[in-house]
This record gives structure tokens, C-alpha cells and sequence, in this order.
């Protein structure tokens, strides 16, 4: 059930051609269709419901807006994860992130952004009381906001809900999941 609502949440953000307008002069478009972007960002993944570990996250992304205000982005991750019940873990991914600038000024824009992935970690995670698996799938879903503070430069941040488990590949009660929320700030560069 979780994936469909990853899927519907990444299909939302990309597929979204209406325009809410945040003021009467704000340009039409502030992310034109065709525009490409490369961003560095890090981020902070608070723990909640049963989860225990909390993880840290280095994360290199090049987007192309396919529509106006839409783009889609391939994200190389990187992961550190403070587990409680064993050593340090180390988690490699890749991923695909939607994200739609719903709202949008001269000068910033907040969105909507969600997407998934796969990730391979150094050891099982998360080792919450049961063992997890070294593969896992990931989703993230939230909002966010950009502000241009030099030509083709943004500050770009947000927060979202983020989850990664194994998907049950290998049996049904053999699934610990890490669920939390991901806050994280980089900066863009678009031309």
C-alpha cells in the first residue's frame, strides 16, 4: 500500500499542469520546460513510530524540467546510520524524485516533491530488534522551497516523509522498516 501511494505521489508531481498563482505579477514560469539543474544537498532523517536508528544523508541530483514548473531528478544518495543496536551502517542508492513548484515568485517557489529508490547498505539495516536486509527499497514524499539569491542559484530545502524497507523479498514477517522525517537543505544551479 505504500509503494501505490509513492507511485501516486510521484505521478502527482510530475504529471500536475495547473498553476496556483502566488500574485498578479509573479512570471508565468519560473522553471521553463527544457531547463536543467544540478543540485547538493544534505540531509537529517529524525526517526519516528517503531523505528530506533537515525540517518544522515550526502545527496547529488541532476534534474531536466519536462514541463513547465516539473521536473523529474536522478539522485545518487549517500547514507550514514547511527544504529542502536549494532555498529555504524553505510548505505549507497540511487533514486528518481518528481517535484512540482505549485507556488511560485520572482525569486522563490515552494513545491511538492516525492519519488523512491533502491539502496544497498554495507550491512542489514535496520537492525531493529530483527534483522533487516543489505538491499532495501526507499520513498520519500513533501514540500519544500527555493529561493534564487544569485542568477541560476538557488537555496533549495524541506522536509519529508521518508521510509525504506526491504519490500518483503524475503518473506512476508521478515520486513523491519525506517521510517522518519527527512529534513534537508542544498543548493541548485539551473541553466
Amino acid at each position: 500500500m505504500k509503494r501505490i501511494g509513492v507511485v501516486l505521489a510521484v505521478l502527482f508531481t510530475t504529471c500536475g499542469s495547473f498553476r496556483l498563482a502566488a500574485a498578479a505579477d509573479e512570471p508565468t514560469t519560473a522553471f521553463p520546460k527544457g531547463l536543467k539543474s544540478f543540485t547538493l544537498s544534505g540531509s537529517y532523517i529524525q526517526h519516528i513510530r517503531f523505528s530506533v536508528d537515525e540517518l544522515e544523508n550526502i545527496d547529488i541530483s541532476a534534474g531536466y524540467f519536462i514541463w513547465d514548473n516539473n521536473s523529474l531528478n536522478l539522485e545518487l544518495q549517500g547514507y550514514r546510520g547511527d544504529q542502536e543496536f549494532d555498529s555504524d551502517v553505510y548505505i549507497g542508492g540511487i533514486g528518481i524524485t518528481g517535484r512540482f513548484h505549485f507556488l511560485r515568485g520572482n525569486h522563490w517557489s515552494i513545491f511538492f516533491d516525492g519519488g523512491g529508490g533502491v539502496s544497498y547498505a554495507d550491512q542489514e539495516f535496520p537492525q531493529s530488534p530483527y534483522d533487516g536486509t543489505n538491499f532495501n527499497f526507499t520513498g520519500k514524499a513533501g514540500f519544500g522551497g527555493t529561493w534564487e539569491f544569485k542568477e541560476h542559484t538557488h537555496l533549495i530545502g524541506g522536509a519529508r516523509y521518508f521510509h525504506l524497507s526491504n519490500g518483503q523479498i524475503r518473506k512476508p514477517d521478515d520486513n523491519p522498516t525506517f521510517d522518519g522525517i527527512q529534513f534537508w537543505g542544498g543548493v541548485m544551479w539551473t541553466w
